[in-house]
């Protein structure tokens, strides 16, 4: 269980944080020297095991028993992204990965990147309903909210085929979500949705037909081309009562890496935006086109080596 690993045994009551090899040493105020504990919510297993991951075994009971050099790369990854939060969140978080991996690994991402964007992390701030939203980044110029959304795929059979993917009813669901939309009504900043496309199964196209709309063919008589045009048929053009001011779109994002999110702004929102986001490649309704090279700014988070000298 991954709460036995983080939490030393006997009776005292040390932090989760707090099971690691010792760090640094100082000197107080006193003259007595003192042991500066290191952090390591996944510490290293004390038995070699070079076995992979069983069928249906949680990704973190793996990571507390495997010694595999991709194992100890991954908690490697985890361990120094948790530290850039402070402690109470940090350990909530590591315990979270153990019930829903997906998601809350999702969540760590965008908290890692908000931080890499240059904004002070607050976890789940209070809203005025009382709802909590997942981050509040506060940036030089701004202040924005941000929820993460992460839910596992939803395929259905269908005769002739293994599965049709769904994603852009998916993403159009996350969009449409009460319980999502009461945290972003709730919060005390402008709020932008961010979606683990990943599980969605979700490429670019379908974020673009789910939150703007799609390409219209029109035909002759003859079954002819004669022109094309644009329906605005997507969740940010239809409903201008959507509180989300945009969306982070996240394309696979995973253990060993992720390419920076792509920004989708809502027509209906008139109001700042942190100019930090617009080293995001951007995406609305509009008839310019705003394109500019990738910041690569998920390449400052640290992710795990896909070391290639395991045995299968």
């Amino acid at each position: 269980m991954l709460g036995s690993v983080l939490e030393p045994p006997g009776s005292l009551a040390i932090p989760a944080r707090l099971v690691a090899t010792v760090g640094s040493v100082r000197e107080d105020t006193g003259g007595f020297r003192m042991l500066a504990v290191v952090a390591d919510y996944f510490p290293e297993p004390l038995e070699r095991d070079d076995t992979w991951g069983e069928d249906e075994e949680n990704p973190t009971e793996w990571l507390r028993r495997s010694t595999l050099p991709r194992a100890k790369s991954v908690r490697r990854a985890l361990n120094e992204n948790l530290r850039h939060f402070e402690d109470t969140h940090a350990a909530s978080l590591a315990k979270k990965l153990r019930h829903d991996w997906k998601s809350y690994y999702f969540e760590l991402l965008v908290g890692r990147f908000l931080q890499v964007l240059g904004g002070e992390v607050e976890h789940e701030p209070r809203g005025s309903n009382e709802k909590r939203i997942d981050y509040r980044a506060t940036l030089p110029d701004g202040v924005v909210c941000v929820e993460a959304v992460s839910k596992r795929m939803n395929l259905h059979a269908i005769s002739g085929r293994a599965y049709v993917s769904n994603a852009e009813q998916r993403i159009r669901q996350a969009m449409r979500d009460p319980s999502k939309r009461a945290q972003a009504r709730g919060a005390s900043a402008p709020s932008i949705l961010a979606i683990d496309g990943g599980v969605f199964g979700a490429d670019l196209d379908q974020f673009d037909v789910a939150l703007l709309g799609s390409t219209v063919q029109h035909t002759g008589f003859q079954r002819e081309t004669v022109g094309f045009g644009f329906d605005a048929a997507g969740e940010m053009a239809i409903d201008p009562t959507n509180p989300w001011i945009g969306v982070l779109a996240f394309i696979a994002p995973g253990v060993f890496g992720a390419t920076d999110p792509v920004l989708y702004l809502s027509p209906h929102y008139r109001g700042h935006v942190p100019m930090a986001f617009f080293r995001l490649e951007r995406r609305m309704l509009t008839i310019e086109q705003f394109r500019q090279p990738a910041a690569q700014l998920m390449d400052a988070i640290r992710f795990a080596e896909p070391l290639q000298d395991e045995s299968s």
